[in-house]
């Protein structure tokens, strides 16, 4: 029963976002860049709306962040091999931190392509 109760949840918020991106004029095939274009201008009418924003933001963040753990493992296993004396956990954060820079510099690159587009 938990699992159907929690489908009806995230279709319930489906059709909301759904909704609220028809309403600004957004194409809805955009994808993923619907999230960052459309929550803040749906909580900026609430008093509470930055804070949520700050939330929402912080939890899409930790959501990417778990989804390259498979990706961390990778890195850190080249870490090991190619230090042998590396332990697991000190090529961990060397791992992480070499793909939030990879990420992060292509996010602003795109960032960056699309300011000189316009």
């Amino acid at each position: 029963m938990n699992a159907l109760r929690e489908c009806r949840r995230g279709q319930a918020g489906g059709l909301a976002i759904f909704a609220r991106v028809l309403a600004a004029g957004s194409d809805p095939a955009a994808g993923s860049p619907l999230t960052f274009a459309t929550s803040p201008g749906a909580l900026e009418s609430i008093s509470t709306g930055l804070r949520l924003d700050a939330i929402l933001f912080g939890l899409l963040f930790l959501a990417a962040l778990s989804s390259s753990i498979g990706r961390a493992k990778l890195v850190t296993a080249a870490l090991r091999e190619q230090w042998s004396g590396m332990k697991s956990a000190t090529a961990t954060l060397p791992g992480i931190g070499l793909i939030v820079l990879v990420g992060l510099s292509s996010a602003l690159s795109d960032a960056m392509a699309r300011a000189y587009e316009s």
